[in-house]
């Protein structure tokens, strides 16, 4: 866990901390709208079953669009910061090397 000192500091970002959460909070509530778009469209079947059938299709298929989109957006924080990470620590590496050689 993340100690307040390195929060009052700026040496250490929260936002890799919070991008899991935001991930798992957009799974949840797709998982909850596309039951609720597949009831509606099993609800619809005896009026009119091809709509029905209709409504249980771009539901599903929506949401397995919304699932990689929310995937692609998380992933792309992730190697936005990890890669900031990593430069940080090259950077303290040629730092340290350079001042081991004056």
């Amino acid at each position: 866990m993340i100690a307040f000192s390195e929060m009052v500091q700026w040496r250490r970002l929260i936002t890799p901390l919070i991008v899991p959460l935001f991930f798992w909070g957009a799974v949840i509530t797709t998982a909850i709208c596309a039951v609720f778009g597949t009831l509606s469209g099993i609800f619809l079947l005896p009026d009119s079953p091809f709509i029905g059938i209709m409504v249980i299709a771009l539901t599903v298929a929506a949401a397995c669009v919304a699932l990689a989109a929310v995937r692609l957006v998380a992933e792309f924080f992730l190697v936005s910061f990890r890669k900031n990470n990593h430069l940080y620590r090259i950077r303290q590496l040629v730092e340290g090397t350079e001042q081991t050689q004056s």
